[in-house]
């Protein structure tokens, strides 16, 4: 029997224990013993070896949907068995960004960088949202005319993050 102690709708980042309970249905009870392999459909997550059942496993998952099973590979007194399966959901963790104040600046600087962080550690972007003073390329600022320079900050995210809230 498979089963787990996890909410059955996790972030990502968030392990999902499982535990594989085997048991012997002979007259004459001896704990099982050898391997036992958990998987994500057909996907080997990993193997948990022992000297008795149960046998358990922190499975690491992306964001989406899985289907948790288990297969036991049998010893010399108890026959090899797959479990039954256990759907967990995995969704995309949130993720903020950290972009501090930018110093005052004169008109006719120097182009300068400017820096980001995401706490998914993905690549922050930046956009001015004001062009008529200051243009972003990567992450370089030049200043092109007089005025209050507005830049904002983003991380779009991927498969295992949202995206992050602008930041300006």
């Amino acid at each position: 029997v498979l089963s787990t102690t996890s909410p059955l709708t996790i972030a990502f980042g968030q392990t999902a224990p499982v535990t594989l309970t085997v048991y012997n249905t002979t007259s004459a009870f001896n704990a099982p013993t050898g391997a036992a392999t958990f998987l994500d459909g057909a996907t080997v997550l990993g193997t948990a070896s022992q000297t008795m059942s149960p046998y358990m496993f922190n499975a690491s998952l992306g964001a989406g949907h899985h289907t948790l099973s288990a297969t036991y590979a049998g010893d010399a007194r108890t026959l090899a068995a797959t479990s039954n399966s256990i759907a967990i959901q995995v969704n995309p963790a949130s993720q903020t960004i950290v972009f501090g104040a930018l110093s005052n600046v004169n008109f006719g600087v120097t182009p300068f960088m400017i820096g980001a962080t995401s706490s998914s550690g993905l690549a922050v972007t930046f956009v001015s949202t004001s062009t008529p003073v200051c243009t972003v390329a990567g992450n370089t600022v030049t200043v092109v005319g007089g005025g209050k320079c507005s830049i904002t900050a983003s991380q779009a995210g991927n498969a295992n993050f949202a995206a992050a809230p602008p930041v300006t």
